[in-house]
């Protein structure tokens, strides 16, 4: 139909200039990640296109080999640097298609599983999801492996119901390929093996090519992975991989913290708050259409949980929220399949028409109002006011949305029948508290998407120091740059290797961890070659009166606000004091 067609375009386009929004914005914020991706694309564009052998910046005095996920990522923005030149924004621009790419294949997954209304409300809340707008535009391997990942679970999906082999062969390669990105998408293996087993029965195990499908998608992972092991016996690089305990043990089933932090990073950034409540409502008032939906879903989210809880000292932390992206499209169905709920409430069809022109009008004049003036060509409001003005901006106009979604799916042939119907009290007071809360679920969305952006726009001082300090140290000198901390707070080694100062600076040289920082300490990585200590005064408190020990001992070339510039002389001969 060219009205449903319509709307996905919509949809589409609301998604594309959301995420279109950080597309341009250079690698200046001090994301660990995103520095060791562009480093190593910019190492491969000047140094050796082998795509075999990634190089990280924080080498010391080796060649820099690190073990990593396959670096087909970095390779290809590379690869742009080589057709077009060296500008940052290749890389954004890449992550960017990717999730286009992925906007299109949930738009499919949500048509194939959901009736029309659930598919369009699924789609909005997957296409406003703040977590799948962080990744759009970041350099990291996230965007690609969920672009697979999703692939891999729409083909599988088909290849069930309909045994075609164009299904089995994409469903593979995109299995193969989102594990090659991203070795924890490894866990789609075990939602398979479910949906396998509950649509084939046990003979799935005398069949051959199910056997083929496991083999022949887990091959180039291990192949790839026991080469970047290598890497790190060798070379001793690692980005996360082998210089991190990530598994749970024992104390999972003691600390609470891990299932807690887990559920927190669940809800701020992946259901919403509300979201919670239209999802129970789907799965407990699901109808025919919809059940199929549910059960893939909630097989779905019971796998990612397992996931979750074998890697719970990495899935619970604050910084690893990006992880959980593989949870947004089995939540975004049962949001879709709540909606569909919503959406059967029979109200008059003229209410519905009624409520949906008003709530558009005040939208539109909300948000110009508050789009002037945060431009500063209208009227001036205080903080508080301009944020009820988003907010009203915010509600009245998803409120739109998800009564357009509802008149499309009425309207058909049937505008006098509906314009007939009776109006009962009851039905019009539920019917308002469910639109509410899903609407309140899409504006939570909305507010974390325009917090990240807000938070995005603020410069790192950071990255200005290190432009700074660019200037005072020579060309091809090695630099010690401080890192993170050694351990986690259960006493497991943590990758502390922060590599934003080496891009920044276009240098190369150590980390070093927090609680080992002293002067015996620096001084051993000036024998090994290093010339300067870039020094965060963040990372020094962790050791307090380590800062005026540096600063009496050794020359102070340069300082900015959270940081400072050390020369190491050589060697270095201080000791600490007792």
């Amino acid at each position: 139909m060219p009205r449903v067609r319509f709307v996905f375009l919509f949809l589409f386009l609301l998604g594309a200039s959301i995420r279109a929004v950080d597309v341009w914005h250079p690698v200046d914020r001090p994301s660990w990640r995103e520095c060791d991706i562009a480093s190593i694309a910019r190492n491969y564009y000047r140094e050796s296109m082998n795509l075999f052998y990634p190089r990280i910046d924080w080498r010391g005095e080796g060649p820099g080999y690190a073990e990593m996920e396959f670096p087909i990522y970095p390779w290809l923005i590379a690869l742009l640097y080589r057709l077009w030149g060296y500008h940052e924004v290749g890389g954004r621009l890449l992550a960017y298609l990717f999730s286009l790419a992925t906007i299109v294949i949930f738009f499919k997954l949500a048509r194939y599983l959901l009736p029309l209304t659930g598919a369009i409300i699924a789609s909005l809340f997957f296409v406003l999801s703040p977590l799948a707008i962080t990744i759009s535009t970041a350099l990291q391997s996230e965007g690609l492996m969920f672009l697979t990942y999703l692939l891999a679970v729409y083909a599988f999906i088909r290849w069930l119901d309909e045994s075609s082999w164009r299904d089995y062969g994409i469903a593979l390669v995109a299995t193969a390929l989102s594990i090659l990105a991203k070795a924890t998408a490894a866990h789609i293996g075990l939602l398979f093996a479910i949906l396998v087993l509950r649509q084939i029965g046990i003979g799935a195990f005398r069949q051959i090519r199910i056997w083929f499908f496991a083999l022949a998608s887990l091959l180039p992972g291990i192949l790839w992975y026991a080469h970047a092991h290598r890497l790190w016996l060798a070379y001793g690089n690692s980005l996360g991989v082998s210089n991190e305990y990530h598994w749970a043990g024992w104390d999972l089933f003691t600390n609470p913290n891990f299932i807690v932090n887990i559920g927190r990073s669940e809800a701020l950034y992946v259901w919403m708050p509300a979201g919670v409540i239209v999802a129970v409502l789907g799965v407990w008032l699901k109808r025919y259409e919809t059940e199929r939906a549910v059960s893939c879903s909630l097989l779905w989210l019971a796998a990612i949980l397992v996931y979750y809880l074998i890697i719970a000292r990495t899935s619970g932390d604050d910084w690893a929220v990006y992880y959980h992206i593989v949870s947004l499209p089995p939540v975004a169905l049962l949001i879709g399949v709540g909606g569909d709920v919503i959406g059967q409430i029979k109200l008059p069809f003229r209410l519905l028409t009624t409520a949906t022109v008003s709530l558009g009008i005040i939208a539109l004049l909300s948000g110009t109002i508050g789009g002037l003036s945060f431009l500063g060509i209208g009227p001036a409001f205080s903080p508080s006011l301009s944020d009820w003005v988003v907010k009203i901006a915010g509600a009245s106009g998803l409120a739109t949305l998800v009564l357009m979604v509802i008149l499309l799916e009425r309207s058909g042939n049937r505008w006098r029948e509906m314009a007939k119907e009776k109006l009962l009290l009851p039905g019009l007071l539920g019917a308002a508290s469910l639109l509410t809360v899903l609407c309140i679920t899409f504006l939570s969305q909305v507010k974390q998407v325009l917090f990240d952006l807000y938070s995005s726009r603020r410069p790192s001082g950071l990255y200005t120091c290190a432009q700074k300090f660019a200037q005072l140290v020579p060309d091809g000198a090695l630099i010690l740059a401080s890192g993170g901390a050694c351990k986690d707070p259960t006493g497991y080694p943590v990758a502390y290797n922060a590599s934003y100062m080496f891009y920044w600076m276009d240098r190369k040289g150590f980390n070093i961890c927090e609680e080992e920082q002293s002067l015996e300490a620096i001084a051993a990585f000036a024998e090994r070659g290093a010339k300067y200590f870039v020094a965060e005064k963040k990372s020094l408190s962790a050791k307090p009166g380590l800062e005026t020990h540096l600063r009496n001992s050794l020359p102070l070339v340069s300082e900015c606000e959270q940081a400072l510039l050390f020369q190491l002389p050589q060697p270095v001969g201080v000791k600490s004091p007792e």
